[in-house]
């Protein structure tokens, strides 16, 4: 099972193939980040999408050689009854769409909105043995997410990391042409 033992499917529930959920996540806009903690004491990130499908990724603890912390991923599909609620929640902002006291943080401002080219691992783990997740958006930039080991002083069991990385600015030169 890609989950392991810690999370529990309903037995109606079948585990995704990693490649399906990434690929689910092509050509979508971001309407919401937010941050999650599991009923393990595990962080994750949800994932709302315009459409009102919803990702969620989360780190856990992993007894492989490879990763000792890894990324599972679970994809919640959009509702079938849509309501107007629902309308005003997946296609406005935060303030209109969410309570008054969640505002967001610079990384939620800069990513919301954005629409998604593409999501891979990269297959190499990183300095912890943690799995790491990179989401692409149209405009350059990239949202990486590492699963890391449990902070003790925040009492989780998995922790993780969430950064943006901006794209580098393109130069173009024109041999004769001097620009201001």
């Amino acid at each position: 099972m890609i989950f392991g033992d810690d999370v529990r499917l309903l037995p109606v529930d079948k585990p995704e193939r990693r490649t399906m959920l990434e690929e689910r996540l092509e050509g979508r806009q971001l309407a919401r980040l937010q941050y999650m903690m599991t009923p393990g004491n595990e962080w994750g990130v949800g994932l709302e999408l315009t459409s009102g499908a919803r990702i969620f990724i989360w780190a856990m603890e992993n007894f492989s050689e490879r990763y000792a912390w890894r990324l599972p991923m679970r994809w919640i599909p959009p509702q079938k009854i849509w309501t107007k609620g629902m309308n005003r929640h997946y296609g406005t902002e935060r303030k209109y769409a969410l309570k008054a006291e969640e505002e967001a943080d610079a990384l939620q401002a800069r990513v919301e909105g954005q629409m998604i080219v593409g999501a891979k691992p990269t297959y190499e783990p990183n300095a912890s043995r943690g799995e790491v997740l990179l989401i692409e958006f149209r405009g350059g930039d990239t949202l990486k997410i590492e699963a890391l080991p449990g902070n003790h002083k925040r009492q989780c069991r998995a922790d993780m990391n969430v950064e943006l990385i901006e794209a580098q600015p393109k130069h173009i030169s024109l041999p004769g042409l001097i620009l201001p």
